[in-house]
């Protein structure tokens, strides 16, 4: 690709805001994985589209969405990193299923 790794992260973050929002609307009824890759191939295909326009409407496109999606995308990493959500969540699953299976077993005693 000719793309600078800044302009591709832009394009990415367009489709992938482009592919959620067509998800996001009731439009396809053919199941969830269905409804996925439709959203995927003609949301993120749309929204891919117009950010790879060479003129104003592309530049915006990148400029608005993609950076926007970029961002957000990498303060989501940053809050993960400081507040170690996924591991606390699995830490917390694992402690309930421990006691579920605990009191399972006391039942069938």
């Amino acid at each position: 690709t000719t793309l600078a790794r800044d302009d591709r992260q832009e394009v990415l973050g367009t489709a992938a805001v482009g592919a959620l929002g067509l998800f996001l609307l009731p439009l396809f009824e053919v199941g969830l994985l269905g409804d996925v890759a439709l959203s995927v191939l003609l949301g993120g295909g749309a929204a891919s589209y117009v950010a790879l326009r060479k003129d104003e409407v592309g530049d915006g496109a990148r400029r608005l969405v993609g950076k926007t999606a970029v961002t957000a995308a990498d303060k989501a990493r940053e809050y993960e990193r400081e507040q170690q959500l996924t591991a606390k969540s699995a830490a917390k699953a694992k402690e309930v299923a421990s006691q579920a299976w605990a009191e399972l077993k006391k039942s069938l005693e």
